[in-house]
């Protein structure tokens, strides 16, 4: 169990393709992190597909989990399906991520100043830079 106490932002790393494939990505994620991390889940709390849908993942007052070094205890963990390194982010997505963010804000009772992403916290360059910008920027 946690307390909610900040929001980071995820994305896949890998090319979504067809939005269509956005919720077997999502199970195919939950089977990997269960049956070959061991994990009780899929590591995140919401996910975001390229057309801004929205998705529940795990509840948020489960810890979420990592494959990199940080302790992801308080975190609320989002998602968002594609490889931002490598490609722009849909106006869509980048909305549908703002949502659940707000959406956590007020709930956990969040100042928006606690939203990162994964690379404030481990070596990786997760959320890609492309969605990191928005972050960056802070709009």
């Amino acid at each position: 169990p946690q307390t909610i106490t900040r929001m980071t932002l995820h994305h896949a790393a890998v090319v979504l393709g067809d939005n269509r494939n956005a919720p077997g990505r999502f199970r195919q994620d939950q089977r990997y992190h269960q049956d070959s991390l061991g994990w009780i889940d899929i590591a995140y709390h919401f996910g975001v597909d390229g057309k801004g849908n929205i998705y529940q993942l795990r509840r948020p007052e489960i810890a979420g989990d990592t494959a990199t070094d940080y302790n992801t205890i308080g975190h609320f963990l989002v998602i968002c399906e594609g490889d931002f390194d490598q490609e722009v982010v849909p106006e869509a997505q980048v909305d549908g991520a703002a949502r659940v963010f707000a959406w956590a804000a007020g709930t956990y009772k969040l100042s928006t100043t606690t939203l990162a992403g994964q690379r404030d916290f481990a070596q990786t360059s997760c959320p890609g830079k492309n969605l990191y910008a928005y972050l960056s920027s802070g709009e």
